[in-house]
């Protein structure tokens, strides 16, 4: 049944419900009356580079520019990897990447991302994102392969050790 939609008399409650129910199309919020959508993101060749770049120098001693042991893991400071897009931050949705807590710029591939950029994980396609944060996943199950074809981080890995 659709909600309709909230007039002067309606809770907020009521408000909410009705912009829950038409975010996929997207929608105006009838209390603030700003758009309210929920959006689909997925994963591109230039962020799985960047992820596996990012990886690279992570695997790096935490004694080398750009690199450290800090929270009990080794990140890597993503401004120092070269990247043709700044969207890998989107990774995180899937938790393949993780931003340092308190340390701007510094980020670290988790466990799932390295086993995803090795072939060993699949993620779902698509992530649903609503206000910076995401609400689910659908689409078939995926592997690097399937975002970027020949992708093969042994290949990158081996590249960076003798470039």
């Amino acid at each position: 049944m659709a909600i309709r939609k909230p007039d002067a008399d309606s809770t907020v409650q009521e408000a909410r419900e009705y912009v829950g129910e038409n975010l996929a199309g997207g929608v105006e919020c009838p209390v603030c009356n700003q758009h309210a959508e929920m959006y689909r993101r997925q994963l591109t060749g230039p962020m799985l580079r960047t992820m596996a770049q990012l990886l690279v120098l992570q695997l790096r001693p935490a004694t080398e520019p750009n690199v450290r042991y800090d929270h009990g893991a080794k990140w890597a400071y993503l401004p120092s990897v070269p990247q043709r897009s700044r969207d890998v931050a989107t990774a995180a949705y899937w938790s393949l990447i993780q931003a340092h807590p308190e340390r701007r710029g510094w980020w670290r591939v988790t466990i799932h991302g390295e086993m995803f950029l090795s072939g060993d994980h699949r993620i779902e396609k698509f992530a649903h994102v609503f206000n910076g944060s995401c609400r689910g996943f659908s689409g078939p199950m995926i592997g690097p392969a399937d975002v970027e074809s020949g992708f093969d981080l042994a290949a990158i890995k081996e590249a960076a050790a003798h470039g």
